[in-house]
């Protein structure tokens, strides 16, 4: 499970089930996106498991002090999105 904020509609929680994609080239770098990981672990290991982001909307991901009053709404949203979804795919 990943869990990240995104620019969209601040406080909005979104769980997408995340497909494997193309390790592609630099794969091995500082950023990787997760759909990347997927597919590293596909070539490393002959699987990849069962993934899912889970998103809380942001109006800005500049540094700043502190959550804004819509993110910090969205949190227990956001907590409980991610129990669901350990509860539902528990092994």
């Amino acid at each position: 499970m990943f869990v990240d904020a995104s620019v969209g509609v601040p406080g909005n929680v979104v769980v997408a089930r995340l497909p494997a994609g193309a390790a592609g080239q630099g794969a091995l770098v500082h950023h990787v996106a997760p759909a990347q990981l997927l597919a590293l672990a596909g070539q490393l290991y002959g699987r990849a498991p069962e993934a899912f982001l889970v998103t809380v909307g942001t109006a800005s991901t500049e540094l700043g002090e502190g959550l804004s009053q819509p993110v910090t709404a969205a949190v227990p949203n956001a907590v409980a999105a991610i129990k669901a979804l350990l509860t539902e795919h528990a092994a």
